[in-house]
């Protein structure tokens, strides 16, 4: 996220998914990194995560 690779972040949210985070708690790791990586890479991630939860049926 805070690199701007945005194309890689898929498929950390799935493993991170798979692994046994939840949605929530990916979220307020998001919302804590804002703070250091900006405003708009944390809405970008956040947009990417609402796709992955909603393909993964969440």
């Amino acid at each position: 996220m805070a690199l701007g690779r945005s194309s890689q972040l898929p498929v950390h949210l799935r493993s991170s998914l798979k692994a046994g985070l939840t949605a929530d708690e990916l979220r307020e790791v998001i919302i804590q990194t804002a703070t250091l990586a900006g405003f708009p890479p944390a809405m970008n991630a956040m947009s990417t995560l609402k796709t992955v939860l909603s393909e993964e049926g969440e």
